[in-house]
């Protein structure tokens, strides 16, 4: 699921600089390791940050189950998803427009689910839902 404010100045937050090797369990979005990009997770789900964000606060919110499409997830899974969804619509909200929050500002919040749509991860390798 995309997340990204729409923002009239556009704030930059250079690249993070590399850790060293994280005792976390590996976290992988389809073929690649994510772990150091997951800034919160939940047992269903998981939020992290794009690393060729197309705008500022561009972030993925992934199940951690391998599906397809979103119609292969539980309810509890969607439940997960959205509630996580609404949590870091108002952290960016906070964020990019201070305290108006979500008020100040507007939110691009997407579900590719498909390769017509958009779903690239899925022609690498079937391994997660990508919603961006």
């Amino acid at each position: 699921m995309i997340l990204r404010p729409i923002l009239k100045l556009k704030p930059y937050f250079p690249h993070t600089p590399k850790r060293a090797m994280s005792t976390k369990p590996k976290i992988h979005f389809g073929p690649f390791e994510v772990t150091d990009q997951v800034f919160h997770q939940t047992p269903l789900v998981y939020a992290l940050v794009n690393i060729k964000p197309i705008l500022p606060g561009h972030v993925l919110i992934i199940p951690f189950r391998k599906v397809t499409r979103l119609t292969e997830l539980s309810g509890e899974e969607v439940g997960e998803l959205f509630g996580l969804v609404q949590k870091v619509q108002k952290m960016l909200g906070n964020v990019y427009f201070g305290q108006g929050g979500v008020e100040g500002g507007s939110f691009n919040v997407a579900i590719q689910d498909g390769r017509d749509a958009g779903q690239y991860v899925f022609l690498f390798l079937c391994q997660n839902l990508d919603l961006l």
